[in-house]
C-alpha cells in the first residue's frame, strides 16, 4: 500500500474515530463522576480498585474494536480524569488542608512524605497500568507539594515549601534538637532527596539551605560534617550545577579553619598569655552567603590576638584577611553588678559594653565615634542591651526614654548598675521581639 494512502487512512481514522472517541469518553466518565456512580468519596484502596477494573475493561474493548494507537491516549485520559482531578479527596495534604500543616517543617515534610508513600503503594497494586498511573500520580504529588505554601503567622507572611524543606534539614542536622542518628537519620535525609525531585522552586531551597548550613557551621551548631556530606550527596542531583561545590567549599573551610586555629593557638600561647580562649574561622571569600563586613574599632583587649593572627596567617598563607564581626561570638564576664554574669554576644556587644570601662554614660553619637562604625549594624546589639536592662536610655533630664527613640544620636546611654537577672548566663544574640 502506498505511503500516501496509509497516511490518508491514518488521518481519516484519527479525525473520524480516534479524536471523537476520546472526547466522548471524557464526557461519559465526567458524567459518571458527577452522578457519583464513580465516586472518590470512599476508601482509597476501594476507589483505586474500581478505577483499575474500569481501565482493564476499557483497554480490552479498545484492543478489540479500535486501532492500537488509541489505547495509550485513552488510558492516560481516564487515569488523569479519575485520579488527578479528584486529588483533593484522594490526597488530603493538598492546598485545602494547608492550615492543618501549620508552619512546622517536620509536620509539613511528614505529611508530604505520606502522600508520596501512598502513591508508591498505589503503583505497586496496579502493575498492568503502572506507567499511566505513574505519570498521573507524579502530577498529583507535584501539585500536592508545590501548592502547599503555608501561613507563617495569621495568614500574612507565607512560608514556601522550599523554605519548609530547608528548615526540616536544619532541624535534623542542628544541635539543640533531639539527635536523629543511624538508620533513622539516613532515612530522613533520603526522603528529602526524593521530595526535591518534585519541588518546583529548587533555587529557593538552595538559598535557604545554604544560609542555614552556614549558620550551623559558623556557630558550631552542626552535628558533624559527615552528616552534612550525607545530605549533600542525596540532594546534589536535583540542585543547580556547581551547588554541591559551594557547599563542599564551606565544609572544607570549617575543617581547615579548625586546624589553622589550633596551630596558631599553640604557637601564640608559647609567648603570650591572653587570659581567655580565642579561635578563628578563616573562610574563603565568595564561598559563604555572608553579609558585607562593616568596620569596627575593636577594644585593645580583644585586638591583640586579631593583629597576631593576621600577621601569622598572611605570613604562612600569603592571603589577605577581612574580619566579619557580625558573625563573631564573645563571652563577657561582668563584675560591676550585684552578681557576676556571663554575657554571650557578638564583638559588637563586647565593644559597646567595654566603652563603659572609661565612663558612666555616652551618647549614641559618642559610641559610634569610639567604635568607628555605622549606626546600622550597631542598632540591633544596642537595642538588645537596652531591652534586657543592662543599659538604660535617658534624656537630658535623666528620664528613661523608649528604646525606639535611641535613633537620636544625642540620646544618652548609661550602664544600669542595678541590673539583675535570674540567669547567670545571658544570651545577647536572641532575636528582638516587640
Amino acid at each position: 500500500m502506498p505511503d500516501e494512502r496509509v497516511r490518508t487512512l491514518s488521518e481519516v481514522y484519527k479525525s473520524t474515530i480516534h479524536t471523537p472517541f476520546l472526547a466522548d469518553s471524557l464526557r461519559h466518565y465526567t458524567a459518571k463522576i458527577i452522578k457519583e456512580r464513580i465516586s472518590p468519596n470512599q476508601a482509597l484502596d476501594r476507589y483505586i480498585l474500581q478505577v483499575y477494573v474500569l481501565l482493564t475493561a476499557e483497554e480490552l474493548r479498545c484492543t478489540k474494536y479500535l486501532h492500537e494507537s488509541t489505547r495509550d491516549p485513552l488510558m492516560q485520559l481516564l487515569v488523569d480524569l479519575l485520579i488527578f482531578n479528584p486529588k483533593a479527596t484522594l490526597f488530603p495534604t493538598t492546598a485545602r488542608d494547608k492550615a492543618q500543616l501549620g508552619g512546622d517543617p517536620k509536620t509539613f515534610v511528614t505529611a508530604i512524605w505520606e502522600a508520596f508513600d501512598r502513591n508508591q503503594k498505589i503503583l505497586e497494586g496496579v502493575r498492568q497500568h503502572q506507567r499511566f498511573f505513574s505519570t498521573t500520580l507524579d502530577k498529583v504529588f507535584w501539585t500536592t507539594l508545590n501548592t502547599n505554601a503555608v501561613p507563617k503567622q495569621a495568614g500574612t507572611v507565607v512560608i514556601s515549601p522550599a523554605e519548609l524543606i530547608a528548615r526540616y534539614c536544619d532541624a535534623l542536622l542542628k544541635k539543640g534538637t533531639t539527635p536523629v542518628t543511624g538508620g533513622a537519620l539516613e532515612a530522613s535525609l533520603s526522603r528529602v532527596g526524593k521530595i526535591l525531585r518534585y519541588l518546583e522552586d529548587r533555587e529557593a531551597f538552595q538559598k535557604h539551605h545554604r544560609l542555614l548550613l552556614s549558620k550551623r557551621l559558623l556557630f558550631g551548631l552542626s552535628w558533624g560534617p559527615e552528616y552534612e556530606y550525607s545530605l549533600l550527596q542525596k540532594i546534589k542531583v536535583w540542585c543547580s550545577a556547581g551547588y554541591d561545590a559551594k557547599l563542599q567549599a564551606m565544609l572544607q573551610d570549617v575543617v581547615a579553619s579548625r586546624e589553622v586555629s589550633e596551630l596558631f593557638a599553640a604557637d601564640y600561647a608559647r609567648e603570650h598569655a591572653l587570659g581567655y580562649d580565642f579561635s578563628v574561622q578563616a573562610l574563603r571569600d565568595g564561598a559563604w552567603p555572608l553579609t558585607k563586613p562593616s568596620p569596627l574599632n575593636i577594644p585593645i583587649e580583644l585586638e591583640r590576638p586579631l593583629i597576631a593572627f593576621r600577621e601569622y596567617y598572611q605570613t604562612k598563607y600569603s592571603r589577605k584577611i577581612t574580619w566579619n564581626f557580625p558573625y563573631s561570638r564573645c563571652e563577657i564576664s561582668t563584675n560591676c553588678f550585684s552578681s557576676n554574669y556571663i554575657l554571650q554576644g557578638s564583638a559588637y556587644h563586647a565593644a559597646i559594653l567595654m566603652c563603659y570601662e572609661t565612663g558612666d554614660d555616652f551618647t549614641v553619637d559618642a559610641i559610634l565615634t569610639i567604635l568607628g562604625c555605622e549606626q546600622g549594624p550597631l542598632t540591633a546589639p544596642l537595642l538588645r542591651l537596652l531591652r534586657l536592662g543592662i543599659l538604660l536610655a535617658v534624656n537630658a533630664t535623666g528620664q528613661s526614654v523608649p528604646d525606639q527613640l535611641i535613633i537620636s544620636n544625642t540620646t544618652a546611654i548609661k550602664l544600669n548598675l542595678a541590673f539583675k537577672s535570674s540567669k547567670q548566663r545571658i544570651n545577647l544574640n536572641a532575636p528582638l521581639r516587640r
